[in-house]
């Protein structure tokens, strides 16, 4: 893969590439990107192996945490069920006829 040309470089969800086993690849595709490149990097945490790839590889690297307002409403509510494999889609008509939405 030729990087060479490379001027921006968006990592979303960079928390969820280090739980899955992906932060070697991030990487080493991290060290074959031109200086001079843009990198923006979004995580909902920020865990120490990830702030470690923003040491080696960003020059300067910028912080910015939101306080999150995230409320619930009272008249909502909200409930899940889990439903594997092959049955997902029966379980999702089952629901959907058996529901009331009102």
């Amino acid at each position: 893969l030729d990087l060479s040309k490379l001027s921006g470089l968006v990592l979303d969800e960079a928390d969820e590439m280090l739980r899955m086993g992906f932060i070697e690849d991030v990487e080493t595709i991290m060290a074959q990107i031109p200086e001079g490149h843009q990198t923006a990097l979004f995580s909902a945490t920020m865990p120490e192996a990830i702030r470690r790839i923003t040491r080696r590889f960003m020059k300067e690297p910028q912080e910015v945490r939101i306080q999150s307002s995230v409320t619930t409403r009272p008249d909502i509510s909200q409930s899940y069920w889990t439903a594997y494999g092959m049955r997902k889609n029966e379980a999702l008509v089952r629901f959907l006829e058996a529901e009331d939405f009102d």
